[in-house]
């Protein structure tokens, strides 16, 4: 048996178990996120991938529009606005997924902002 305790963000990697169970538990309140605040974030790490040669302009005008949506979106609170969020991240992924900073920022917010699947 073993025991690990971490902080921060943790994964688990496995090739190949048997006979395993895994339990995850979690301590103290989670803190909301601000999504404001992280799509703010987004646009600065967006334009810092364009201006060091990551993400072309065609690509970087097309995630702004995204970004764009997704802001907009936020003025709702309705489950067709969070959907209109959340599909206009995925879309933002799928163009930046070669970026894995961006992408792994974009992927963190989706499921904030989804909650449990």
């Amino acid at each position: 048996m073993v025991h690990n305790t971490a902080t921060g963000t943790v994964g688990i990697q496995a090739g190949h178990a048997t006979g395993s169970s895994v339990v995850i538990t979690t301590s103290g309140p989670s803190t909301p996120v601000d999504v404001a605040g992280e799509l703010a974030a987004l646009r600065q790490m967006l334009l810092k991938a364009r201006d060091a040669g990551q993400v072309d302009e065609p690509t970087h005008r097309a995630a702004q529009a995204e970004l764009d949506t997704a802001t907009e979106a936020l003025g709702s609170t309705s489950n067709e606005s969070r959907s209109r969020f959340v599909l206009a991240l995925k879309r933002l992924r799928g163009m930046l997924d070669d970026v894995a900073d961006i992408a792994t920022t974009i992927t963190g917010l989706i499921s904030a902002v989804s909650g449990p699947q």
